[in-house]
């Protein structure tokens, strides 16, 4: 493996690890590097912007803050989506409320926000940043 996403540097009610490093880097020095799911940091908190779920919940403008923010700093924003997050007709099985947030909640306005996204900003796929990694 050459890169990769595991690392959330917050906690949410499900995962996360707010001690790691927010940008991309080589842990250990390895020839790995470790791309970091995309937070900003505001009041002294780490907060997510790179995830399908966020992507969903906050509001576009913030998004765009946060990205803004980010490419400032010389970061760059890592982002994902999961392919379901697109799909609106997909079966909706019985789950826990909690459940039907996390994968439910947002998911009419995340087309409207990607098209946006990629208006706004310009993505690559993370092969292409692994020589700005020191």
């Amino acid at each position: 493996f050459r890169y990769d996403s595991s690392f959330f540097p917050t906690r949410n009610m499900l995962y996360g690890y707010p001690e790691a490093p927010r940008f991309p880097h080589r842990p250990g020095g390895d020839d790995l590097v470790e791309f970091p799911i995309s937070t900003v940091r505001w009041g002294g908190i780490n907060w997510p912007i790179g995830g399908g779920f966020y992507v969903r919940t906050w509001p576009y403008a913030l998004i765009r803050l946060g990205i803004r923010q980010l490419n400032r700093q010389g970061q760059p924003a890592i982002m994902y989506l999961h392919p379901w997050e697109l799909d609106l007709h997909q079966p909706r099985p019985r789950v826990t409320p909690r459940e039907r947030i996390t994968h439910y909640y947002g998911r009419g306005s995340l087309e409207g926000k990607l098209r946006r996204l990629l208006q706004d900003f310009r993505f690559v796929p993370l092969c292409e940043l692994l020589g700005m990694i020191a």
